[in-house]
C-alpha cells in the first residue's frame, strides 16, 4: 500500500467511525424520545424528523404539497364568501311570504 492509498484507508476509517457514533447516538436518543412518548403527551418523532440528511427530497416534496394545499384551501374559501356576499347583496337572503308561512316581514327603508 502506498503512502497516499494509507492515508485515504485511515480517513476512510475515521469516516466511518464517526458515522456508527452519529447513527449510534441518533438511536439511543431516538429510544429515549420513544420511551418519553410513553409517558407524556408528546408523540414520537418521525423518521424525517429523526434523519433529517436521508429524506431531504421528501421534506421538500411535502413542503410544495402543503403550499398547494394551502392555496387550495384559501381559494376555495374565496369563492365560499364571494358566493355568500353576491348572494346577501342580490337580497336573496330574505325569506319569501311563502317560506315564512304567510307572515310577511316588515319592510325596510
Amino acid at each position: 500500500m502506498t503512502v497516499g492509498e494509507g492515508v485515504r484507508a485511515y480517513r476512510a476509517y475515521e469516516e466511518r467511525r464517526r458515522d456508527a457514533a452519529y447513527f449510534a447516538y441518533t438511536a439511543a436518543m431516538t429510544t429515549g424520545l420513544f420511551i418519553a412518548s410513553m409517558f407524556g403527551s408528546k408523540s414520537p418523532p418521525s423518521i424525517q424528523d429523526i434523519y433529517p440528511e436521508l429524506f431531504k427530497e421528501e421534506k421538500k416534496d411535502e413542503e410544495v404539497e402543503q403550499t398547494i394545499r394551502d392555496a387550495k384551501s384559501e381559494a376555495n374559501f374565496l369563492n365560499f364568501a364571494k358566493a355568500f356576499n353576491r348572494k346577501f347583496d342580490n337580497g336573496s337572503d330574505r325569506t319569501t311570504e311563502s317560506e315564512n308561512n304567510g307572515r310577511r316581514e316588515p319592510s325596510e327603508g
